[in-house]
């Protein structure tokens, strides 16, 4: 709960006072897909990442998204002594904000590049519980008015120390724009 309330004050900051309100927009999305993981010995199985996002625009041509997000690592293989093993995949959850070029609640066809910054939290069977700081970004592509389709493709990458832990995913979502002028 502590970082839904730092998100939510971080967010708060990055929007201007002076914003106009006929440009203000608010939404909720709910999103899933597939995610791989890359260059990982001990977690290459593919997973399932899902989640939810809130977008807020505020008239300028930057737009911020509070997301918490879930992924379930899938199955991975390992050899111990000569005998193949199976073990759950790493699973992940996260807590961030986007930073959007663009409008992400705006209506029709939209794309849009994102940034962003997270707190991770990394869990699996036989491996030590980290928590880290983790970035991310890609590409959305959107389509809709108040109810929105939106299709994005994300990279990962969470600082573990001497190392990294990367992914791709491709998600797809539904959403709600929620304008209060109308």
């Amino acid at each position: 709960m502590r970082k839904a309330i730092i998100l939510a004050a971080l967010a708060l900051l990055a929007v201007p006072g002076t914003a106009s309100s006929a440009d203000t927009a608010w939404g909720i999305a709910a999103f899933g897909g597939p995610s791989f993981p890359i260059g990982q010995d001990d977690n290459n199985g593919s997973g399932v990442t899902y989640g939810v996002r809130f977008p807020a625009h505020f008239g300028f041509f930057l737009s911020v998204e509070p997301h918490f997000d879930w992924t379930n690592g899938g199955e991975t293989e390992e050899t111990f002594n000569d005998l193949p093993y199976t073990r759950d995949g790493i699973d992940v959850k996260q807590a961030g904000m986007n930073f959007i070029l663009g409008n992400p609640t705006g209506s029709g066809f939209r794309i849009y590049p994102y940034v962003g910054i997270g707190h991770y939290s990394l869990k699996g069977e036989g491996r030590e519980d980290l928590q880290k700081i983790g970035y991310n970004g890609g590409l959305g592509i959107g389509f809709g008015s108040k109810l929105k389709l939106d299709v994005r493709g994300d990279y990962t990458m969470i600082d573990i120390g001497l190392s990294s832990r990367k992914a791709i995913s491709a998600t797809a979502g539904l959403g709600l724009t929620i304008n209060p002028n109308d």
